[in-house]
């Protein structure tokens, strides 16, 4: 099924993550992956604002048909000591991230993934 959503619920508050760029791609008939999800896989970058990552919540998802609130993950995450130290780690809700930097770590760490035309 197609994600229509992914956000971070935390205290009842439901916070939408900016979707940077995806890719679909088959799954392979007879795989555990294909039994679980189906045909179809759609691999995704999303935003997410630090300090919910770090709060007592839910990475969650709506898909298109019939799935709302599917919890992809229970937060807090585990961040890096970088992430830990840094004393404000909510964005203010118009930041935008410096677009070399993101494309020189997603070239760095995701080989292969093609990069959204914007990032290019």
């Amino acid at each position: 099924m197609p994600v229509q959503r992914v956000y971070i619920g935390v205290n009842g508050r439901e916070t939408d993550l900016i979707k940077l760029s995806s890719q679909r791609s088959d799954v392979r008939k007879g795989s555990v992956t294909f039994s679980v999800l189906g045909p179809y896989r759609e691999d995704a970058f999303y935003l997410a604002p630090t300090g919910l990552m770090m709060a007592d919540g839910h990475l969650q998802a709506d898909f298109a048909v019939r799935r709302k609130n599917f919890n992809l993950y229970k937060l807090p995450g585990t961040p890096p000591d970088f992430i830990k130290a840094d004393g404000n780690p909510m964005p203010p809700a118009d930041a935008k991230p410096e677009m070399p930097a993101l494309r020189a770590m997603l070239q760095r760490e995701y080989k292969g993934f093609e990069l959204p035309a914007d990032l290019r």
